[in-house]
């Protein structure tokens, strides 16, 4: 085997471990979803353009770099890309002398060969869902109960059992979180506890053949608590205030200092009928923390934009921890390991002003009245929805104001 052949070896595991169906049914959050997996598993950022190469979801004529390599095998549990391509060295049979007779047989067993291998991919091909439902495709319908969150959604589906073994039902952009359903019913529901935009997919052994946009309102502001081994925690009405400021009150302060692990205080707001498209809008606000946690030194605060295709998140942290920053803008990542991102840490006790100008698709942030990055956009993100301040440990959001072309969206 040459490099090439490794490199499609590489790429066909990485698509078995996965499980998530024909790569060319992913979507680009799909490709980030697995750019999120590899990072925390190796440490390792590589982008969505990067993993759409790897995956020839895109055509490129260069072969991916070592870095990439090294990290897809480790991600895959080998050591290093050395270490993946011994492991197929090792796999393959020692070649012996061939007989005079085998030789003369081998182009007709090479010729039976590829017949099979063409029946057997006709055959795929024809009894697919993806091909028996391209003219007919399945019933599939979503419908939330309610506005705002906590929310269940009612899934309703119709296909034929004699055609599936397996019917499942992915209740988000992430492919690993499906459920499956019995073919012989047709109502399935779920509960989200996030409010925002999701996509929806009915998969008929292993491949989607039916997706519907899916999105649930804040119904104004609300504030809650998340945790990594618990359930968030939505606060009541006389544990924050959204007048003048967001801000919990002090009972609720007293709790995050006092718990046990890291505590993520969230505010949302998320559009009842987004309108206005995401390559033209400002966003100013300026705001703190109010309780630091001493479980981890590097805290953050971020704030969230959050499109109807995709989102942007902006951190800020103490000035020691900017190399550990990741700016998210659509499926492009800028981290701190490899870029200078030096206005993106502020002092923790302090009000941050923050401004996020976007005019046709170029991006500037402005941190405390400096330019802190510019950036051109090149994803499309859809309508505007809503926006989400994140801080770890407790904050206040002094002022916020989210306009599109002098229209104001979101103001506090």
């Amino acid at each position: 085997m040459d490099n090439d052949q490794y490199i499609k070896a590489l790429a066909a595991l990485l698509v078995e471990k996965l499980n998530w169906g024909d790569v060319a049914e992913w979507h680009t959050k799909d490709f980030d979803t697995l750019s999120e997996h590899i990072l925390d598993a190796t440490a390792v950022n590589l982008s969505v353009t990067t993993l759409k190469r790897l995956l020839g979801k895109v055509e490129y004529n260069s072969r991916p770099t070592i870095t990439t390599l090294d990290a897809i095998s480790k991600y895959l549990g080998y050591e290093d890309w050395r270490a993946f391509v011994r492991s197929c060295e090792i796999k393959r049979p020692k070649r012996s002398k061939p007989e005079l007779k085998k030789r003369i047989a081998l182009p007709w067993m090479i010729t039976v060969s590829l017949i099979v291998v063409i029946i057997f991919v006709v055959f795929s091909f024809i009894s697919s869902p993806k091909a028996n439902f391209k003219n007919n495709p399945p019933h599939f319908e979503v419908e939330r109960v309610t506005k705002g969150v906590p929310n269940t959604v009612i899934f309703r589906y119709n296909v034929d059992p004699n055609d599936v073994s397996v019917v499942e039902i992915q209740q988000d952009w992430d492919p690993t979180k499906r459920h499956r359903v019995d073919p012989n019913k047709n109502i399935f529901t779920h509960f989200y506890e996030y409010p925002g935009y999701y996509n929806a997919k009915l998969v008929l052994d292993g491949h989607v053949v039916a997706r519907e946009d899916l999105y649930i309102p804040s119904d104004g502001w609300i504030a809650m608590l998340s945790y990594k081994e618990k359930k968030p925690r939505y606060l009541l009405e006389n544990e924050f205030s959204f007048n003048q400021k967001l801000k919990v009150s002090s009972s609720t302060e007293q709790l995050i200092s006092q718990e046990s692990e890291t505590v993520l205080l969230n505010y949302f707001n998320a559009m009842d009928e987004p309108q206005h498209d995401f390559q033209n809008f400002e966003l100013n606000t300026r705001f703190k923390f109010t309780v630091t946690s001493s479980k981890d030194i590097c805290e953050c605060k971020r704030v969230v934009l959050f499109g109807t295709k995709m989102s942007m998140r902006i951190p800020l942290t103490i000035k020691g921890c900017i190399s550990n920053l990741r700016l998210r803008l659509g499926d492009v990542f800028i981290s701190g390991k490899d870029h200078d991102l030096s206005y993106f840490g502020v002092e923790p006790g302090e009000a941050t002003d923050l401004r996020i100008l976007n005019r046709n698709n170029t991006l500037t942030v402005y941190i405390n009245d400096q330019e802190a990055i510019k950036h051109h956009l090149t994803n499309d993100f859809g309508k505007i929805a809503g926006v989400r301040f994140a801080f770890h440990g407790a904050g206040e959001v002094e002022s916020m104001e989210l306009s599109s072309e002098g229209e104001t969206l979101i103001k506090l």
